[in-house]
């Protein structure tokens, strides 16, 4: 019988495969319980696929400006118009071309351009008030009259020292 050599046939030992676990978190924070399938993301295949899906990351550079702002013969001081671009901003995050934070942003301004255009149209709307009898400013000099005198400071009398005392006092000024 041929005797084979053990050492030469047998491959070398490896180390235990020690399995990664996914690195996405879940809503409460805790780590995904489902093992990494690519090692270069650290992901399970449901986060992969998932991750695969969402763009990169919104770019809050992007001039959108084409696709967010119309542009009308009267500009943005009326109300139509600025509904007009709310309702393009509300497109565009539904899409997810823009950020939650961008779209705050252009609505809280669209609000104070609501505010103004309503502003102006309240000044629009009135005619100017008129008031006949207002008090006519004092321009006469002043003259400096002697010092006052200083106060005197109180006798410690002159505070009621209980509450019985205090409403005697309220009844004597009351009558």
């Amino acid at each position: 019988m041929e005797q084979h050599n053990q050492d030469a046939a047998s491959p070398e030992p490896t180390a235990p495969r020690v399995r990664q676990r996914c690195r996405a978190r879940r809503r409460d924070g805790r780590n995904c319980r489902l093992f990494a399938q690519d090692p270069a993301t650290g992901l399970c295949a449901r986060h992969a696929a998932y991750a695969e899906t969402l763009p990169d990351e919104l770019l809050d550079t992007a001039d959108l400006s084409k696709q967010l702002l119309v542009v009308n013969e009267g500009g943005y001081c009326s109300a139509e118009s600025i509904n007009a671009i709310l309702s393009n901003v509300i497109e565009l995050l539904a899409k997810g071309r823009i950020s939650s934070r961008r779209s705050s942003v252009i609505t809280f301004a669209l609000s104070l351009l609501v505010r103004s255009v309503v502003v102006d149209r309240k000044v629009a709307g009135t005619p100017p008030q008129i008031i006949f009898d207002a008090p006519r400013p004092n321009r006469d000099p002043v003259t400096p009259g002697p010092p006052a005198a200083p106060c005197p400071s109180p006798s410690p009398d002159a505070y009621p020292r209980t509450s019985h005392e205090a409403a005697e006092n309220y009844a004597r000024l009351r009558t």
